[in-house]
């Protein structure tokens, strides 16, 4: 008998630690399952200036048109915007890398009179100027659901205020970047925030997301609990002479994290010397669905003399659509080196 029952009483063990197994097995496949997607498609050509709020709509404008093309990606349809004269879209990759420049419905623009900035709302049309520095200047470049930042200053939306932010910590001030999250990620982006206003990583509620530095993997950091790993793209080894071309470009919004593994062209990170053609990847964390795109590999987006073919450019997201913004030619600054000129909007749908 008490072997019999040692019997039952390690068989029920067994099959236990069994079903927990499967459910981690389950659990891990989720995870690191990877599914090719469909191609990109090609949206639009020759913009001099993209972004996209992270939710519901991107908008571009093209060389040699004033009007602002708004795509709204939950309805499919697009409509053009008449800025205020002068004003322009403040191109997310003016600077080389991209920034957030727009959140909610509400996309920065760039003024050429007294170098202001406005904020256009999509939905209703209306474009509000923002305050000017006590020098006359303005230097908006984050914009947020409800505030946009500014070097050491925090602009209400609502209120039409704006707030002094002079040191790193009050970046937890009501209404900054890093209020209303948990303590753990908001030590991760007050630890990354002095590495640059460039998506070299992304956070939002109680998520973070950065690169691991091995194998193009990428790690989701929670409130709670181990980080997720997510894999990086099967692609060719990699040159030793290769620069770039790691994860970058992370975007949270909408429910959806989206990086790249493409290469800046105003950097001039090589890309031909390798096999690699680089990728734009999404991961839903509440499905956990994995998903990715071979980008497409263009001949001169490199301008000037430089006819080898790579994959330059940044990528974007709303909460159902991709976007690859692929660098078609560049310009001289003079002294202050080059700018992209010129780019094509590549997008998948995510529906289905």
């Amino acid at each position: 008998m008490m072997v019999a029952s040692g019997a039952r009483t390690c068989s029920g063990r067994h099959l236990r630690r069994l079903a927990t197994l499967a459910v981690v097995l389950i659990m891990l496949g989720a995870v690191t399952s990877r599914a090719e997607a469909s191609s990109l498609h090609r949206l639009a050509s020759g913009t001099v200036a993209f972004s996209s709020d992270g939710t519901r709509y991107a908008a571009w404008q093209v060389r040699g048109d004033e009007q602002i093309v708004v795509f709204d990606t939950l309805t499919g349809q697009r409509r053009q915007i008449t800025p205020p004269p002068g004003c322009k879209l403040h191109d997310e990759e003016e600077d080389g890398e991209p920034i957030i420049s727009a959140a909610a419905g509400r996309f920065l623009l760039t003024c050429e009179e007294g170098d202001a900035q406005a904020l256009l709302d999509v939905q209703s049309g209306v474009s509000v100027f923002l305050p000017k520095k006590t020098n006359g200047t303005s230097d908006w470049y984050r914009v947020g659901t409800r505030y946009v930042m500014g070097v050491n200053v925090l602009y209400d939306i609502a209120t039409a205020t704006s707030t002094s932010l002079h040191r790193p910590a009050d970046l937890d001030a009501p209404g900054a970047s890093t209020n209303g999250i948990c303590p753990a990620v908001r030590h991760l982006v007050l630890r990354y925030q002095p590495q640059g206003l460039f998506k070299t990583f992304a956070y939002q509620g109680g998520l973070f997301a950065q690169g691991t530095g091995k194998h193009d993997d990428v790690q989701l950091d929670r409130c709670h609990g181990r980080p997720t790993i997510l894999p990086g793209p099967s692609e060719p080894v990699k040159s030793p002479l290769r620069t770039g071309g790691e994860p970058s470009n992370f975007e949270l919004g909408g429910g959806l994290l989206t990086w790249d593994t493409g290469h800046s062209a105003v950097n001039f990170e090589p890309n031909e010397e390798t096999a690699s053609r680089g990728t734009l990847s999404s991961y839903r964390p509440s499905t956990g669905r994995l998903r990715t795109w071979k980008l497409p590999r263009l001949s001169n987006n490199r301008g000037q003399d430089d006819e080898s073919p790579g994959v330059y450019g940044y990528s974007a997201h709303t909460a159902n659509t991709v976007f690859w913004i692929a660098t078609r030619t560049l310009i001289g600054l003079g002294e202050e080196g080059i700018a992209v000129g010129t780019s094509s909007v590549y997008a998948a749908s995510l529906r289905g």
